[in-house]
């Protein structure tokens, strides 16, 4: 048997007999696990042989699905004054289950990133920059979205506008998509948009960091002294040339300590950061300038270590190059070529802030690069194939190794 007789035996659900065409309507589509509809021209509702004139209520091809497909019945009455709607599932294997899952893309990347953690409500937490987000299922037949407020909107299709906007900076907006059919399937998402940057942010990214032990305050009057930006050639701002810039990430490469002011003592130590491997060295963002009274040039910084107990921490360090210098490489490799050594390896992106995530590269790969990028405060290498690699000294060495 390749068909379905469906008989309506309440009739007064509709206020009419259930021969009557212009009582209800009848449809069917076959999906997938995914919740998707799978084309199939035998799968049909057809009009009773006795009786043409009463409504279609006959299902053919059922045994024409794809294995683990179901037939998804809907009967719907016409009349504006009726209401309601019934479903019934069908399929040739008597099993139909759904493959449920969640994924999301920001900024249309075209690699969506799935979330392995099912558990309700999903938290998503926005890269700078973002302006959209594409919210997605497996699973769900006729997926409702819903969520937002008056600056960030979600679509019929899960995509989600309005991320940029500077009323939301700092807040969590959620989202919520319902099984079309059976309203107990549900799912949240929790989306947390960026703070605004305040003047001193975090470089973006794989590597993000800052700076070390450092100083007493620059003396607030003289202005030319405490620039944003490195020096120029005639010396005129008082810093020289290997000073890192305000709001750039730099690393110790030997044992330093942070203090509470400019002039080193011992007694006023904050916080000690031994000699580290290149990929585990602490990371520290500069904040401002100062001088010692022996006029040793100093960097306030702040902790970047995230799975420190020094984290957030502010203070001085110091600024010689010898301690302490910049995250990220500001040159190209002689012979175009990097090393990846982060344990977990690095990803390639399709845009230089490192969205749309392309494909990983695992510890040991050696990459070619084609030219040097600057983004913000931090740096990129570009390939040949135009995507975009992080520069970050700690998950990246110049050379072959």
């Amino acid at each position: 048997m390749n068909s379905i007789q469906l008989y309506t035996l309440n009739n007064a659900i509709y206020e009419y007999e259930q021969w009557y065409s212009d009582a209800y309507q009848t449809e069917v589509a076959e999906y997938n696990p995914e919740g998707k509809v799978v084309p199939n021209s035998n799968l049909k509702v057809v009009s009773d042989t006795d009786n043409p004139a009463k409504n279609n209520s006959e299902i053919a091809g059922i045994f024409t699905m794809q294995p683990n497909d179901v037939a998804i019945v809907k009967i719907t009455p016409v009349k504006a004054s009726l209401k309601g709607q019934a479903y019934f599932f069908f399929n040739g294997s008597g099993k139909y289950t759904p493959d449920i899952s969640y994924s999301y893309a920001f900024n249309d990347a075209t690699t969506p990133t799935k979330i392995t953690d099912v558990s309700d409500p999903s938290t998503i937490t926005a890269p700078s920059g973002a302006k959209t987000l594409q919210l997605d299922q497996t699973g769900y037949i006729d997926p409702q979205w819903t969520g937002g407020d008056s600056n960030v909107k979600i679509d019929s299709n899960g995509k989600i506008t309005g991320l940029d906007n500077p009323a939301e900076a700092g807040k969590t907006v959620t989202f919520k998509v319902t099984h079309g059919i059976d309203s107990t399937i549900t799912h949240t998402f929790n989306v947390k948009i960026p703070a605004k940057s305040n003047p001193t942010p975090t470089p973006n990214n794989n590597g993000a960091s800052s700076s070390n032990n450092s100083t007493a305050p620059a003396n607030p009057t003289n202005n030319a002294w405490n620039p944003t930006t490195p020096p120029k050639a005639d010396g005129s701002t008082g810093l020289p040339n290997y000073a890192a810039v305000k709001g750039a990430a730099v690393y110790a490469t030997k044992r330093v300590y942070m203090y509470r002011n400019a002039n080193f003592k011992k007694s006023q130590r904050i916080a000690t950061y031994p000699k580290a491997k290149r990929v585990n060295r602490p990371m520290f963002v500069v904040l401002d300038y100062a001088k010692s009274n022996g006029g040793a040039l100093r960097y306030k910084v702040r902790d970047v270590n995230h799975n420190s107990k020094t984290d957030g921490k502010i203070g001085y360090i110091t600024a010689n190059p010898k301690y302490v210098v910049n995250v990220y490489y500001k040159t190209m490799p002689k012979s175009h070529k990097i090393t990846v050594i982060n344990k977990k390896g690095i990803h390639t992106y399709k845009h230089v802030n490192l969205t749309g995530r392309v494909k990983t590269f695992k510890k040991g790969t050696h990459i070619t690069v084609k030219r040097f990028v600057k983004h913000n405060l931090t740096t990129r290498y570009q390939l040949s194939n135009g995507t975009y690699i992080t520069a970050n000294k700690k998950l990246v060495i110049q050379g072959n190794y």
